[in-house]
């Protein structure tokens, strides 16, 4: 290593591995029938040819050595991680201290691990484990930890789908079944080092064959080869587009985490990947781009000197290594969600987290919507815990006035779309969901078209649809091509309030000039402060019930309840319009009057007026909706069953589910969108999760229908008694965040008439 001089280890010859007697031991005595050989992926030979005869003379008495690690390996059955190494002895074969050193050898140093505990154990303990113990501490000692982390989930993942297909219970939490290898990196102080090359071509390729006698995880057949099914779809698409020259891996990095836009995003995603297999080992990074997660390959490029991408890694192995998600029970399942909406994505990552193959089709290009969301302050913690305050946009100051908690739509976006692509999730730009079909083979294809050719990101194979599809998703708006295909159920709401209940959005550039900086956001209800709207239903004829305006780094968000008398009155509507029929017939030019005369009006008498510059210069048009009547899913958790293949056989299954608008459209004054969203894709990916491990399709529907009536409940005046109090406990069972549980066979807390809910 290229600072281990300088940190080097003198220590004396090391006795054979022996087991610890640590009730926690990971590791375990060397295989006696082993040999010198170092062990191979499958067996057969070698991960590092040729060292026999570079196996030190062990007659030699105990001199003091240097460690230099020059290269990591793994043995998957049995586990077992290899450390190539070179040392310095320090003294002369009679035992005498050497004044020159003496020559540089190159050894093998085996490390047998417990699967079990490589399994149960957190990564970090593990590393500390490895680091700390006498025997083989010192091979490893100077080596950086996300490295040792990178190789022990491997081979953790690894270990959870053979055990998974033989049918073995374990816990586990990994990546994808991809062996790696390459030179470890020194615990770097100071400015960055590259890492060393690997000793040798043959054993770097070697090292990085992969383990060729795993089993496939269970559940549907996942063949890596089906041409029906995008594995690895980003990875690939990144090494062939057209590079823009080699720059620092961590110079990539900080492009990508400031990137904005769908474009954007892509490309300095696809910059990053190639720099990063580029810095640890381009043949390895390729060779395990199908199966392994993206973030594998960047986390150990970059490395975490520098603090944003510590915290960015620390953040997602947190998600990743989570209690609720370590079985990874939809392993080896594959998943179509329609629409990369921020609920969408949301849900896209809790299924991926739980193991699952999850592909995303997109009908726009774009990321385009640029009205902004009202925030809970748990939906704030959960986006940090996604990279918030790291990831921009939003910028860093994300979260920091806990009164007006709020993001733009297409910042969400934007913001969840790059974990998506770090973890693996594969989505895709300008494809549209044209339906769903049960095959004779006895699983469901999902159909789909492309919109547009020039559309950023990899392309869907040229099939036409994918096969073998075990959960399909629509995140698609209230209106769902999902929900309308499969004739799921869609109920239609209607408030109390006699007149249409209107909302108008308008949007204006914010030119960062003095007078602007000094506004601040403000909420205002007419029942509170009723002379302040009275002056202004005098000065712009407009009356309305209540104003938000949110101040974001681009632009002022304004989003005001009018009522339709005084529309009317200012020409924006026709007064002979009929009910359910206001908003065809918008006059767009006096709609644009009143947004301006509204924004322009002194709401906050410590706050300059809104400069005219920026009055003139309105982001977009502004829109009027109405909020009268809102839609929701009848359910949101369905069986669909097909015709079995063969008399006798088993029908079929698709489980169809729904979350975000399409699930149910959220009252807008009270700023429900965001939080129903992300709790209805914690509450499917459970009910998922329950269904993978017990194979109970009933147990699994009860579960979500309970967790809907809660949902549905849910609003501003009812949070407490809906919700639990401690925010910070949420997870992704809907016990932890419903003030309901299973206890004794009896539901305590809110009386309902909803059941207890079956923990997973």
């Amino acid at each position: 290593l290229a600072s281990a001089a300088q940190h080097a280890v003198a220590l004396s010859a090391m006795a054979p591995a022996e087991a610890l007697r640590s009730t926690d031991q990971v590791f375990v005595p060397d295989n006696p029938q082993s040999g010198s050989q170092p062990p191979s992926p499958d067996n057969s030979g070698s991960s590092f040819p040729d060292l026999d005869a570079l196996e030190k003379d062990k007659k030699m008495p105990a001199p003091q050595r240097e460690i230099h690690p020059t290269q990591l390996g793994l043995r998957y059955q049995p586990p077992v991680l290899v450390i190539q190494y070179t040392e310095v002895s320090k003294s002369d074969e009679k035992g005498n201290p050497s004044e020159e050193g003496g020559p540089t050898q190159r050894s093998i140093h085996r490390v047998p691990l417990d699967p079990i505990k490589v399994i149960r154990k957190k990564t970090k303990e593990l590393v500390a484990s490895l680091k700390n113990d006498p025997t083989h501490g010192p091979f490893v000692r100077n080596v950086e930890d996300d490295q040792l982390q990178c190789l022990i989930r491997r081979l953790r993942t690894a270990l959870a789908e053979s055990f998974a297909a033989e049918d073995k219970p374990c816990r586990a939490v990994g990546d994808s079944a991809s062996n790696w290898g390459g030179a470890p990196r020194p615990m770097r102080r100071g400015r960055s080092e590259r890492p060393l090359p690997s000793t040798s071509k043959a054993a770097r390729v070697a090292s990085t064959a992969g383990p060729s006698k795993l089993a496939r995880p269970a559940g549907p057949d996942i063949n890596a080869a089906d041409e029906t099914w995008p594995f690895g779809a980003w990875a690939s698409w990144s090494g062939s587009v057209a590079s823009i020259g080699r720059s620092s891996v961590q110079d990539s990095f900080e492009v990508f985490r400031t990137s904005r836009g769908v474009d954007g995003i892509a490309d300095s995603f696809a910059q990053l990947f190639r720099d990063a297999t580029a810095e640890i080992d381009g043949e390895t990074a390729r060779g395990s781009a199908s199966s392994a997660m993206p973030l594998d390959t960047i986390r150990t490029a970059v490395g975490s000197q520098r603090r944003l991408a510590r915290v960015l890694w620390e953040r997602l192995e947190a998600k990743q290594e989570a209690e609720e998600y370590c079985s990874r029970p939809l392993t080896g399942h594959r998943v179509v969600l329609v629409g990369a909406g921020p609920c969408g994505l949301r849900c896209a990552l809790e299924l991926r987290l739980l193991g699952a193959e999850v592909v995303v089709l997109e009908r726009r290009t774009k990321f385009e919507r640029i009205n902004r969301l009202h925030l809970w302050a748990w939906c704030c913690e959960d986006l940090k815990g996604w990279g918030a305050k790291v990831l921009e946009p939003p910028e860093l100051s994300f979260g920091s006035d806990p009164d007006f908690l709020h993001i733009g739509i297409s910042e969400l976006q934007m913001l969840l779309l790059k974990p998506c692509l770090l973890l693996g999730v594969q989505v895709f730009f300008g494809a549209e969901f044209r339906g769903a079909r049960p095959m004779a083979s006895g699983s469901w294809d999902v159909l789909f078209g492309s919109s547009n050719d020039a559309a950023p990101g990899p392309r869907l194979p040229s099939s036409g649809h994918l096969s073998n599809v075990s959960i399909l998703v629509g995140a698609d708006g209230p209106r769902s091509t999902v929900a309308s295909s499969l004739a799921l159920p869609v109920q239609e709401t209607t408030g109390l309030r006699k007149e249409a209940a209107l909302g108008l959005v308008a949007n204006f550039v914010n030119r960062q000039s003095a007078e602007e900086k000094r506004r601040r956001p403000f909420s205002l209800a007419r029942q509170f402060y009723e002379s302040l709207f009275a002056e202004c239903e005098k000065q712009t004829g407009v009356a309305l019930e209540n104003i938000v305006c949110y101040i974001a780094a681009h632009t002022h968000y304004f989003v005001m309840t009018p009522t339709r008398k005084s529309l009317v009155n200012s020409g924006v509507i026709k007064a002979e319009a009929v009910e359910g029929e206001t908003l065809g017939s918008i006059d767009q030019e006096a709609l644009a009057r009143v947004a301006r005369d509204v924004a322009a009006f002194k709401w906050r008498p410590e706050d300059p007026v809104m400069p005219e510059a920026t009055l003139d210069q309105p982001a977009g048009a502004p829109a009027l909706f109405d909020f009268s009547r809102t839609r929701r899913a009848g359910t949101g958790f369905q069986v669909l069953e097909g015709a079995a293949a063969t008399p006798g056989s088993s029908a079929p299954k698709l489980i169809v589910g729904l979350c975000g608008d399409a699930l149910i459209e959220p009252f807008w004054p009270e700023g429900l969108g965001v939080v129903r969203g992300f709790f209805a894709a914690l509450d499917f990916a459970a009910s998922c999760k329950i269904w993978a491990q017990s194979g109970d399709i009933d147990a699994a529907s009860a579960q979500f229908e309970a967790a809907y009536r809660q949902l549905k409940s849910l609003a501003a005046k009812t949070r407490s008694a809906v919700l639990r109090p401690d925010d910070r406990a949420f997870g992704l069972h809907p016990t932890t965040r419903y003030r309901f549980a299973a206890v004794e066979g009896k539901t305590r807390g809110r009386a309902n008439s909803a059941p207890a809910m079956p923990r997973g």
